[in-house]
């Protein structure tokens, strides 16, 4: 391709070969309303520079283009850093499926949702291609599903088509089946790549990328591992303006290598991309096993021990899950129907992009909108199975991907009564705040995750923990006695030891858990510290799991209010213990989502109300009674 591709040329590109016209033009659209150019036209400029640079070197005799690691590996000059270090890329190299629990999602997998990918596209970039002409990529009509983006079919090589398989092989071999049988393959080299994935996410409408390479610790100098550096920032810069493309990265096979300059012991194995904020970087965990009975809970995992460690060196979790590497059979470029069997992150980081774009895919056939990268970031990790010390930690991050429940968190969103998934515009200086019923005995997750700005670069010394978070959000749960839950962190102080609960000042996403929860409404309630940047408004993801906001038809009694269906269509009787009334008694009705709907005050000469609900849609609401300073609670359902 042509390296000195232009501004012009990516915002003007044809939408061709990728989701279908109705979805593409959906896409595009939103697009408009996120890109920034002036910063799309800075990641051009720095890949064109990063190219000039390597070329130069190369040519000049002061740099090899190729070398060979210790481990026999192969690596390419890609990029160089601000001081001058040389970045050389190398590869991160039916089990798969089942650890992650992805197979519940196919033809007969127990949610009977038969998720192909279909009509869709995943973007692989890679050391080179896949081999186009392999069995294991053929559609219905035999042909292939492969679309090579960089030369010739020739230029195919093993880890690219394994890779490739375990995203969308079709299954020939059925024990080598990929994890989206019907998607579709973007197949690029790594040159040039975050170049290219602006263009496709531009031109296709492209939600999930795959890239299972980067550079090892022995590779780059030890005070710039776990540094959020110029690459990190350019990968941030296009996840911001390209809000529905989300980077699936592998964390890294390092977990043996030394660091002489560790943020903990054992730790800080992450160089590059993998530091980015907003791309989800993926370590690698061993085969999990799974309690009988085919319901699909985790029995145990363990994460392997080859996989590179996090944290970032501002103490963000890194990275974000786990998915199954180890010993994965799939595609090989040997011929058409070969298979081989690898192991690394490399195995991982596919097998949780093919998952996630069949979530998307389940996504847009409920709410005929796709999520943004932010939103499908947070429901991985809102959903992922913990293991190891409880809370997130530097190895697995939030835990084994597990597809069935992020698939039946998005089913039980549909009406809003078991889960929430929602993606809100939080203002400059604004509380946002809405209340969610939970049964006792129960478990309450809520999350936020957003797509934070591109932070500075820090071209400070070795293990600097300055935050480079922009917008600064912060998630709380209220109970109605007042007690308030904060999210997880990782224990700057001593990162081996288990997370900790506090003010988080460091990731963009944000978990809280209510465990046991006792019976009644809680808040969640969502602020930022500061001001947002520029003062605009942050786009934020909210997912809540663990309610229940559903209600029957019959009478109900809360305490001193009984509410009850009016004979007369569209109004409600509302019933109030003697002692409640004062000099007014005000009602509120809010949706489930926190907005108020109905605000009056009344006087009533007697015990007895008649609120009138006909601006209400049908769907689940929450009443508030307010009289003599008390605030009582009850549900509604309006037909």
């Amino acid at each position: 391709m042509n390296k000195s591709i232009t501004l012009l040329a990516i915002m003007l590109a044809t939408l061709v070969y990728g989701q279908n016209d109705e979805q593409k033009r959906w896409i595009q659209n939103e697009l408009q309303k996120s890109v920034d150019y002036e910063s799309v036209q800075s990641v051009n400029e720095y890949i064109i520079n990063q190219e000039r640079k390597v070329n130069e070197l190369v040519e000049s005799g002061l740099a090899d283009r190729f070398i060979t690691n210790e481990k026999g590996n192969q690596g390419e000059l890609v990029r160089v850093t601000d001081d001058g270090e040389l970045l050389y890329y190398f590869t991160d190299n039916v089990d798969a499926a089942a650890s992650t629990r992805t197979n519940f999602l196919h033809d007969g997998g127990g949610l009977n949702l038969n998720l192909r990918g279909t009509n869709l596209k995943v973007g692989v970039w890679d050391q080179q291609m896949a081999l186009q002409s392999h069995f294991e990529f053929a559609d219905d009509e035999g042909n292939s599903r492969i679309l090579l983006q960089d030369g010739p079919a020739g230029q195919n090589g093993f880890h690219a088509t394994h890779v490739t398989g375990t995203v969308a092989a079709r299954g020939v071999n059925s024990n080598a089946k990929g994890m989206a049988t019907d998607v579709k393959i973007l197949s690029h080299n790594w040159n040039s790549d975050l170049l290219q994935v602006q263009q496709q996410a531009n031109s296709e409408g492209l939600l999930v990328s795959n890239h299972s390479y980067g550079t090892p610790v022995e590779n780059i100098n030890d005070a710039n591992v776990g540094k959020y550096i110029s690459e990190s920032r350019q990968w941030d810069t296009t996840t911001r303006n390209f809000i529905y493309t989300l980077p699936f990265i592998s964390a890294g096979n390092d977990g043996g290598q030394a660091n002489s300059q560790p943020i903990g012991p054992g730790l800080d194995k992450l160089v590059g991309n993998k530091v980015s904020k907003n791309v989800m970087v993926i370590a690698n965990a061993n085969d999990a096993i799974l309690f009988p009975g085919g319901g699909g809970e985790l029995a145990n995992v363990s994460i392997n021990p080859g996989s590179s460690q996090g944290p970032t060196d501002d103490g963000r979790i890194k990275p974000d899950v786990a998915g199954n590497g180890t010993g994965v059979l799939s595609s090989s470029n040997q011929n058409d129907a070969a298979y081989g069997s690898s192991s690394g992150t490399s195995m991982s980081a596919p097998n949780v992009a093919g998952t996630a774009i069949l979530l998307q895919e389940l996504y847009f056939d409920i709410n005929e909108e796709f999520m943004i990268s932010s939103t499908l970031r947070g429901l991985l990790c809102h959903t992922a199975d913990d293991f190891g010390d409880v809370g997130p930690d530097p190895k697995s991050g939030w835990g084994l991907v597990n597809a069935k429940v992020a698939a039946e968190t998005i089913l039980d969103s549909e009406e809003g009564e078991l889960s929430i998934i929602e993606e809100y515009e939080l203002s400059n200086n604004e509380t946002y705040s809405f209340e969610v019923f939970v049964e006792g005995g129960k478990d309450l997750r809520a999350s936020i995750t957003w797509i934070d700005r591109e932070g500075d670069v820090n071209n400070g010394g070795a293990n600097d923990d300055t935050p480079v978070l922009v917008n600064d959000l912060d998630l709380r749960v209220i109970s109605e006695s007042g007690e308030e839950f904060e999210p997880w962190m990782l224990n700057r102080n001593n990162l081996n030891l288990a997370a900790i609960k506090g003010d988080n000042i460091v990731d963009n996403i944000e978990i809280v858990d209510v465990n046991q929860a006792t019976s009644g409404f809680y808040t969640i309630e969502i602020t930022h510290k500061g001001d947002l940047f520029a003062e605009a408004n942050q786009r934020v993801s909210i997912i809540v799991t663990g309610i229940n906001q559903t209600m029957s038809n019959e009478d109900f009694v809360f305490e001193d209010i009984k509410v009850w269906p009016n004979p007369v269509k569209e109004k409600l009787n509302i019933s109030l213990n003697q002692k409640l009334l004062g000099e007014s008694v005000q009602l509120e009705v809010y949706d489930i989502t926190g907005r108020k709907v109905i605000n009056t005050k009344q006087v009533p000469n007697s015990s007895n109300l008649t609120l009138d609900t006909s601006v209400l849609k049908s769907g689940t609401y929450i009443l508030k009674v307010i009289s003599n300073n008390q605030v009582y609670s009850q549900k509604l359902l309006r037909q």
